[in-house]
């Protein structure tokens, strides 16, 4: 089998030659040019050429029949799959046979692998005859499979030929695509034609030796794939993607009209989202497709129509859509299709604007929300770019200067011109050092509109730079304060003048309360003089209501000005000792009771921490709460108390004061806190004690609550923070 004679070189370098070449081939097929199944193809066929190329350069330099056989069958499997991927080729490239199913496919291929089988297997005698100049060469004329085998290859390689042939022929309008087709069709044509006659029908007709020219001619496969790919740009990117593909892939709905308007085409994205079959498409007008929002709209379409039937190109089109999930909203782009001059029909391509839309929509509405916000709280925006020294007003800050919105061009000068002039260099100054130092800044400043008006405003603004920590731009805000200060203004000379008052107020109170104590002192003095030096006892019974009436009236004053202490005094904290507070209070209240009925005061005092309070409102508080135990004890109890507890922590102070008095109706609790408020008309106080309680504890933050029940007494639970 490696017995090889060079008595005949060029027969050989006939052969091998080419075969280098179209080795070279494929591996440039296989660097440079996109892989996909086209030239995955194209590549296996070249090399399948160079393949039996090589094939007939051995036979020719064998010495035997046997050593011809050896080779030709060892390397018979690039002549019998010659034919079938030559048409394989053909059909992706032609794309005039739609169906290329894996079924169809195997079927191509499957008759190859059986003669394959047979061939390497000897299942029937191989025949070889040696001619001089091209060497040996196979009969396949001595047994029908081997007849078979050649006439199958040769109808494939035939076929494909034809293919190629009716394609170019149809191609009329791409002249590159009709230069690359023409080439690879005589390309092909050349070698099958010589291998029909030299090869298949010379030995199986006229029983004459085969002349091996097929792997020779196969050079001009070689020559006019080369032509193909340098100068026509064969299986560049944008011929090799199939147009049907590439549409296909694109998430448009690209679609082709008829001058009549039928649709002649849509691709595959655009039946999907229009809910259509091939089948429909051919039986639908454009004008189904389409949702007109008002005659002026449908009005607008047709007009667009004519001109692209005019060969003008018109983009940009907004319209609507029909599909099985509800409207969408598109944008149009209309394109002549124009073939020698004449029109053919139009092309339209058409995005899915709906979401699109719906966020502009949502937009505009919260721009229309923001002017309007801007407008109710006469808050205007601005933006300043330095670079190009222009300035961009909102509306409102528009109206806030006297100027219809846009009604001005706006720099920085014209800015500066409507500032107030005593204002002008203050603000230049602020704005200056913010340029210079990049910091935020707030301040006001008046300006004249331009009516003349002036206006206060507060400015807030702040800077950008760029990577290089220089200025690119400034923007904030301006508000028009002019109604806030000169309410604040106002609102300032009240308060000053409320201070005065109350100032006023004092000294009157501290004058009446001490102008009508006095009196009463002497009364009260008179009184119990009176009753010492009368025996009389009705005169005694009169002398004893006249005095607690004196007494009534002198804790009602009393109550007054704790009152007016505790409304408008500022709290004073000191540390405070609720032992000393106690003890004064109760020797104040344990002589109270006019009848001379004795109360048990019982105190508990539990502290963990010092407290911090205002003491004067403490005492109030305690005082009041304390009396009226005391004042309101039950006298069909054997041993009437009050007991006061008190627990001090870091937080708070826990005050409760409770006793077994008269009670309290719960009908009445939401109630006794009021001012002047008394339980029934036989009460004794003023109404304004628990009043007083409950507005101390309110100013110190504190909290109070009330437990008790008619004739078992009650329960007052306070808790004071601990400041």
């Amino acid at each position: 089998m490696f017995n090889f004679t060079f008595q005949n070189p060029y027969g050989f370098l006939c052969a091998f030659l080419p075969a280098l070449f179209n080795l070279a081939l494929v591996v440039y097929i296989l660097i440079f040019l996109p892989r996909n199944r086209i030239t995955n193809v194209f590549a296996l066929a070249t090399f399948a050429c160079a393949l039996w190329q090589i094939t007939d350069a051995f036979i020719r330099i064998t010495a035997t029949a046997a050593a011809a056989d050896f080779w030709d069958s060892v390397l018979s499997i690039s002549w019998i799959f010659i034919g079938p991927l030559c048409i394989h080729f053909t059909i992706l490239y032609t794309q005039m046979i739609k169906s290329q199913s894996r079924i169809y496919i195997s079927l191509l291929y499957a008759p190859g692998f059986i003669f394959l089988a047979l061939y390497q297997g000897h299942y029937y005698e191989h025949p070889f005859q040696y001619t001089p100049f091209w060497g040996w060469g196979n009969l396949h004329n001595k047994n029908v499979i081997d007849i078979i085998q050649i006439y199958w290859a040769s109808a494939l390689a035939f076929t494909s030929l034809v293919l190629l042939c009716l394609y170019t022929f149809k191609i009329k309008s791409d002249e590159l695509l009709k230069q690359q087709s023409l080439l690879i069709t005589i390309g092909i044509a050349i070698p099958t034609i010589t291998a029909i006659i030299t090869q298949v029908i010379f030995p199986t007709v006229f029983q004459k030796p085969p002349i091996t020219l097929t792997s020779t001619f196969l050079t001009f496969f070689s020559i006019a794939t080369v032509l193909a790919l340098k100068k026509y740009r064969l299986f560049s990117v944008s011929d090799l993607i199939n147009n049907k593909t590439l549409l296909d892939s694109m998430p448009l709905i690209v679609f082709s009209v008829s001058k009549e308007k039928r649709i002649t085409y849509m691709n595959h994205f655009g039946l999907q989202t229009l809910g259509l079959t091939m089948k429909e498409l051919s039986a639908t007008n454009i004008n189904e497709l389409f949702i007109y929002e008002s005659k002026e709209h449908e009005k607008k379409m047709n007009e667009v129509w004519k001109r692209t039937v005019e060969y003008e190109q018109v983009e940009n089109v907004e319209s609507a859509f029909n599909t099985p999930k509800g409207k969408i909203d598109i944008i149009l782009s209309y394109n002549p299709i124009i073939n020698n001059n004449k029109l053919e029909g139009v092309l339209f391509t058409a995005r899915d604007m709906t979401e699109l839309k719906k966020s502009n929509q949502l937009l505009l509405k919260k721009e229309g929300m923001l002017e309007e916000a801007q407008r109710l709280s006469h808050i205007g925006s601005w933006e300043w770019d330095i670079q190009t020294n222009t300035v961009l007003w909102s509306d409102e800050l528009y109206r806030m200067y006297g100027y219809k919105p846009g009604e001005i061009p706006i720099t920085y000068e014209t800015f500066l011109q409507n500032i107030h002039p005593d204002d002008r260099e203050f603000v230049n100054n602020i704005i200056q050092k913010a340029y210079n130092d990049h910091q935020p800044f707030n301040f006001y400043h008046r300006i004249l509109r331009n009516d003349g008006t002036e206006v206060i405003v507060d400015a807030q603004g702040e800077v950008t730079v760029d990577k290089n920590n220089n200025i690119i731009r400034m923007n904030g805000t301006g508000q028009d304060v002019t109604e806030l200060k000169t309410k604040e203004a106002i609102l300032k000379n009240q308060n000053e003048e409320l201070q005065k008052i109350n100032a006023e107020l004092d000294k009157f109170v501290y004058s009446v309360t001490h102008d009508l104590r006095a009196p009463l002192t002497s009364m009260l003095g008179v009184v119990e003089i009176a009753e010492e030096d009368n025996q009389d006892v009705l005169m005694k019974k009169r002398l004893t209501l006249l005095k607690t009436n004196i007494k009534k009236l002198d804790q009602f004053i009393l109550d007054i000005m704790d009152y007016s202490l505790n409304a408008r005094q500022e709290i004073k904290k000191e540390e405070i000792n609720f032992h000393s507070v106690l003890d004064e209070i109760t020797q104040k209240l344990k002589y109270i009771n006019a009848d001379g009925s004795s109360v048990d005061i019982r105190v508990k005092i539990i502290s963990t921490a010092p407290f911090r309070s205002d003491k004067s409102r403490i005492s109030i508080m305690l005082n009041n709460l304390i009396s009226n135990s005391i004042r309101y004890s039950n006298p069909n109890v054997n041993d009437p108390f009050v007991e006061i507890g008190v627990h001090v922590t870091d937080k708070e102070a826990n005050i409760i004061v409770s006793d077994n008095g008269i009670g309290i109706g719960e009908e009445f609790h939401d109630k006794i806190f009021e001012m002047f408020y008394r339980v029934s008309h036989t009460s004794v106080g003023t109404g304004l004690g628990l009043y007083l309680v409950k507005e101390s504890v309110k100013k110190l933050n504190g909290k109070i609550k009330v437990e008790s029940q008619k004739e078992k007494g009650s329960t007052f639970s306070i808790y004071i923070p601990n400041d």
